[in-house]
């Protein structure tokens, strides 16, 4: 039975084999962070013989002049007997702020490994905490969601805002574009959304951030800089109330038109819809009943809405009722006269304190006929 069977082998064919199984170094690498100019950083690292056998160790110093072997110049060797340590220390001074990299090489009788060295200058780490998804919105609403960059590094972040141009100011922007956040600090940036019409908004905003020194220095600070990604989103729906079919047996439709059939005068007949509060805020909804000629308001009385009024949920409808009553004509002139009255419906909805859209049903009426009384309420 096999090794790997047994789970006695704990490699993948990415990781090469350690060349120097034996030899335990510690750290494997070494990285001076925040480094400052003029000043001089020591790290030490060990070696130590894990085989049951004695091994000629060798540490050979970096190339660069910033690293060096503490007070040792040249290769220096060792003979290192199976269990015991030795030690080597390695120095970074600079005269400026930067990043530099190099390695110690470790050689012995059994092969060689080497020693990463690494020193970073004070550099900042930003993070974006918070999101930009506004959720479901109106056309017209005035919505504002914040995030906040906090920078957690050792050097003051400038950090910059962008977002696809093209988008109309008035209808998403993003402030403050630029702002420098200290260490330890945060700053909030501010996105701002007008949506005009209904639909799917996306805009994607890169908040890059690089030193302050970098930023200051190169005209090209993307390319100097580290980048978040955040998906500003909404989902955009009609604030208004609509009106619709009311069947029990049929999917409810845009209600465009009432009609009432002919209606003998002195009948009374009654067409059903419904009111359909298709926004995601609570509202109010109003039906009034105006004749299009000021003078024939008593004309009223034949046509008539219950509930004339109510309240709506986000996304609730209410059945709304349109009862026609003709009365009988009172004389012929009379009925020559109004033989054509007219009458508008008009529901109106209010939601987050200010007025929605209107819907308005129009009317005519041919009550006055002979026989018979005819009413369409349109839908406009």
């Amino acid at each position: 039975m096999s090794a790997r069977f047994l789970g006695l082998e704990n490699r993948t064919s990415a990781q090469p084999p350690d060349p120097l199984p034996w030899l335990r170094v510690f750290p494997p690498a070494v990285t001076f962070a925040h480094v400052e100019a003029n000043t001089t950083y020591t790290a030490t690292v060990t070696l130590r013989n894990a085989d049951n056998r004695p091994h000629v160790v060798k540490v050979i110093p970096p190339k660069t002049s910033r690293f060096a072997l503490a007070g040792k110049r040249g290769v220096t060797t060792t003979r290192l007997s199976p269990g015991l340590t030795t030690s080597f220390e390695v120095t970074f001074t600079t005269d400026e702020a930067n990043d530099f990299f190099d390695a110690c090489v470790i050689q012995t009788d059994a092969g060689e490994t080497d020693v990463r060295l690494a020193a970073r200058a004070p550099a900042p780490q930003t993070a974006v905490e918070g999101d930009l998804d506004f959720g479901v919105v109106s056309p017209g609403d005035a919505l504002v969601k914040v995030v906040s960059v906090r920078n957690a590094g050792s050097a003051a972040a400038r950090i910059q805002c962008s977002w696809d141009r093209r988008v109309d100011r008035d209808v998403f922007r993003v402030e403050p574009r630029f702002a420098t956040v200290e260490p330890g600090k945060s700053v909030e940036v501010t996105a701002f959304l007008n949506p005009k019409e209904p639909g799917d908004v996306s805009v994607d905003v890169d908040v890059a951030t690089a030193s302050v020194n970098v930023a200051n220095e190169t005209n090209d600070f993307f390319s100097q800089s580290s980048s978040a990604r955040l998906c500003a989103t909404a989902t955009v729906v009609p604030r208004a109330p609509e009106f619709l079919t009311d069947e029990s047996d049929a999917e409810p439709l845009p209600m465009r038109a009432v009609d009432f059939g002919h209606v003998l005068c002195g009948d009374t007949r009654m067409v059903s819809g419904a009111v359909y509060n298709n926004s995601p805020y609570p509202t109010r909804f109003a039906v009034k009943l105006r004749a299009e000629d000021k003078a024939d308001r008593p004309d009223l009385t034949t046509l008539a809405v219950m509930p004339s009024e109510g309240a709506l949920l986000p996304y609730e409808k209410q059945r709304v009722t349109f009862t026609m009553k003709p009365t009988f004509p009172s004389d012929e002139r009379s009925t020559n006269e109004s033989a054509a009255k007219g009458f508008k419906s008009r529901a109106t909805g209010t939601g987050k304190e200010r007025y929605g859209d209107r819907r308005e049903l129009r009317a005519t009426d041919a009550r006055h006929a002979t026989n018979a009384s005819t009413r369409d309420v349109k839908l406009l």
